[in-house]
């Protein structure tokens, strides 16, 4: 049992390994090569889930009912515009991650007294 946890899963992964007995009829202990190989395609088939399930809330979206004075009158389809741009970054993270350039000018003065300070610590200097 590795750190003592049944299986050697942290606790917060116990589900991956009855998430590869479901998916693939993983039978037998961790450790051994079948078994670890059927958890990590079932690790990859719940990401794919997980997927799935974002695509859908971000770009289907779901119906939630309307009430007006305590009587149903309707449904509204919401979307959730934070899984949309998830979903984008991870597509196209070229053109939607997000970016910061930050343009630093040091002086000649500082960079003397940098290159000091590397000097007395024996750091080469570049």
């Amino acid at each position: 049992m590795a750190g003592g946890r049944p299986g050697g899963f942290k606790p917060e992964r116990q589900h991956w390994r009855s998430n590869a007995t479901m998916r693939t009829g993983a039978a037998g202990l961790p450790g051994s090569s079948n078994f670890d190989q059927q958890c990590i395609e079932a690790e990859i088939g719940a990401a794919d889930d997980l997927e799935q399930a974002a695509y859908e809330r971000a770009v289907i979206g779901w119906e939630e009912p309307v009430y007006h004075r305590g009587e149903l009158v309707g449904q509204i389809r919401k979307f959730s515009d934070s899984l949309l741009l998830t979903l984008l970054k991870g597509a196209k993270p070229e053109k939607y991650r997000d970016t910061a350039k930050v343009a630093v000018t040091i002086g000649d003065d500082i960079m003397q007294r940098l290159n000091a300070g590397r000097a007395r610590v024996g750091l080469c200097i570049g």
